[in-house]
């Protein structure tokens, strides 16, 4: 895979072989500052205590309809207008 081309990885947080943090790890050694969402059903506390999220990276919870989906895609994608 040509991660040149890759702009946005999104990712369940909870994997069945991995955990998404580690995957967008490994992704992120290979292409640093490689944007990542991630997605879980699961409480935010207990995202961020087990799997280290930290406050910055963004998350949506499930169910979610493609509207937030887009519209969390379209604010990590568009920088900031300062």
């Amino acid at each position: 895979m040509n991660l040149d081309d890759v702009a946005l990885l999104v990712t369940d947080v909870v994997l069945r072989d991995h955990a998404g943090p580690a995957v967008a790890q490994r992704l992120r050694a290979r292409r640093p500052g490689l944007a990542v969402l991630y997605m879980s059903g699961y409480s935010e506390a207990h995202l961020r205590d087990r799997y280290g999220l930290n406050g910055s990276d963004p998350l949506v919870h499930k169910p979610f309809t493609a509207a937030e989906l887009l519209t969390r895609v379209g604010d990590i994608l568009t920088p900031a207008a300062h």
